[in-house]
């Protein structure tokens, strides 16, 4: 199990390790403090083992491959040795070592809130609502009312509606501690705006379930093939909140009304309509751009929603606008180096420049996150990051650099037990090999058999598997055999590529007449078998 302090330390970006390096200095006669030091050493070793990870991937070339992909990830020194080693002058340290952690994990994430309140919003109005029970406990009443007329301001423009609920139990305390002879009447209305506030921020409880419901469906059982699924599926969608009438009073709720409308249109086997769902996601695009408050207080929200629209118009075949829309997204990435505008901008940008054969700037894109990569991550789920790794490999997969592209690869193994995105660390596995069979590195027998004990043992041997899996073993024999005896066989490695893109083609039409989800991969072997036989690269082949 990995340790809580060093995977809190590992997500930090070094603006926020400085800064708390900056706040732990405050209120301490101590030139430095425990948790200080501690925070030093744990950083340290942060550091040494992001460089030993990168040698241990290019070391992995030189010895047999006997991991599977629930182990955790090789480590040249272990995290408590380390500590021991490093604070062995500090004894006190050592003694309290789990209290001590303690204590840092609490300054990290105390100064944590503080770091991200000048930039968040939300950590901002929650800061204020902690000072508020301690000035009514001062009788601050001056001071109360300022903050909260200051919060109320604030939260009104970023439409945080249950802060705005909260705010309001403290306007009723305020009232109640003044002599007014409209007493009554004020505190009547007060009521009445608490429950509006508590209204919308029901419904938009209310949208984002029915919206990550539908979202689960379809990550479950993409083409909705299972009855009960695609039954559900309906039923989620005729709830009354997504009436033509329903009341749309806040972006959040809009923002759900028609990301919901424009999910449902492109993913329903039978009502499939990319018109009516371009629309919705034109629409909310519209609604930001249309009001430049909203752009301003909610610009996640509206790269969610630039994100959305660059899906439709890639289905739509709307290419223009799709280049329109990542500069949209870049323009942020540029002027505020926001990383949600990184990530909107590869997610669709990355298909993008690879199907249209523009390399230089899918590496570009593959650059930026290798410069982000701590932050990079940090914001995203397991499934989005393996899927990230699985994109850039095939780049430079398909441009022939494959020691790159084995870079990447590897980077999925950091995630040892993912929740999701699952496919395209077992596709990774089997293109790693590929990609090791052309580079001719040793033990490929024993890499081989590796990712077939790892595939087996996560039940994830289907008919593709399996054929890839069988003939690689084939043209790994026959390169061995070679190497023996010193001569070449080119028509029999040119018959087991053909044999394998035969068998591929078969499957591709057994999985077309029984309307399945073509494996992660498939497209991808078929073109590397393709390029084998024709003498070309991928890249020619995808550019004619």
């Amino acid at each position: 199990m990995q340790d809580k302090l060093l995977t809190l330390i590992q997500a930090l970006s070094p603006e926020e390790k400085a800064y708390f390096v900056r706040y732990s200095k405050l209120g301490t006669t101590q030139t430095k403090p425990d948790y200080l030091r501690l925070f030093e050493v744990v950083n340290e070793y942060v550091k040494q083992e992001g460089k030993a990870d990168s040698l241990l991937i290019k070391e992995e070339i030189n010895k047999s491959e006997e991991e599977t992909l629930s182990d955790e990830p090789a480590k040249k020194v272990e995290f408590l040795d380390f500590l021991h080693t490093k604070l062995a002058l500090h004894p006190k340290i050592l003694k309290h070592i789990s209290n001590k952690k303690k204590e840092l994990r609490n300054k990290i994430l105390e100064s944590l809130v503080l770091f991200h309140a000048k930039s968040n919003l939300e950590a901002d109005l929650m800061q204020v609502l902690a000072m508020l029970p301690i000035l009514a406990t001062k009788k601050q009443w001056k001071e109360l009312a300022t903050k909260i007329n200051y919060a109320k301001k604030k939260a009104l423009k970023g439409e945080k509606y249950w802060i705005l609920s909260r705010l309001v139990d403290w306007e009723m305390k305020l009232l109640l501690n003044q002599k007014d002879k409209k007493l009554l009447t004020k505190y009547d209305a007060l009521v009445d705006r608490q429950e509006q506030y508590q209204d919308i921020w029901s419904r938009e409880n209310h949208y984002r379930n029915l919206y990550t419901q539908l979202i689960l469906l379809v990550q479950e059982d993409l083409k909705l093939v299972k009855p009960s699924n695609l039954k559900r599926f309906e039923a989620l969608y005729q709830n009354p909140l997504l009436r033509d009438d329903a009341p749309l009073d806040s972006i959040i709720i809009r923002s759900y009304y028609h990301r919901i409308h424009n999910n449902y249109y492109r993913n329903h086997p039978k009502k499939r309509d990319l018109g009516k769902s371009y629309r919705h996601a034109k629409t909310l695009v519209n609604c930001f751009e249309e009001n430049p408050l909203l752009l301003q207080s909610h610009t996640n929200l509206y790269i969610n929603a630039l994100c959305s629209l660059s899906r439709n118009c890639h289905e739509h075949q709307k290419y223009d606008d799709l280049e329109a829309i990542l500069a949209k997204i870049q323009a942020y990435l540029k002027v505020e180096n926001m990383v949600e505008a990184l990530e909107a901008t590869c997610d669709m940008g990355l298909v993008y420049y690879i199907n249209t054969h523009n390399y230089d700037k899918a590496q570009e894109l593959c650059s930026l996150m290798e410069q982000n990569w701590a932050a990079f991550t940090a914001i995203l789920q397991d499934g989005k990051v393996l899927y990230y790794c699985y994109m850039a490999s095939l780049l430079y997969w398909v441009i022939n650099d494959l020691e790159k592209a084995y870079d990447w690869i590897n980077r999925m193994y950091t995630y040892p037990n993912p929740l999701r995105g699952k496919n395209f660390l077992y596709a990774g596995r089997l293109i790693e090999l590929i990609i090791v069979y052309e580079l001719a590195w040793p033990f490929l027998s024993d890499r081989l058999d590796s990712a077939r004990k790892t595939l087996h043992n996560n039940h994830y041997r289907s008919p593709f598997e399996k054929i890839v899996i069988q003939h690689l073993r084939r043209l790994i024999q026959l390169r061995e055999e070679e190497q023996t005896s010193k001569h070449q066989s080119i028509d029999k490695e040119q018959s087991l590529l053909q044999s394998l893109l035969d068998q591929l083609e078969v499957l591709v039409e057994q999985i077309n007449i029984e309307g399945l989800r073509p494996p992660t991969g498939l497209a991808e072997l078929q073109l590397w078998c393709r390029a084998k036989l024709s003498g070309k690269t991928m890249k020619d082949l995808l550019m004619e």
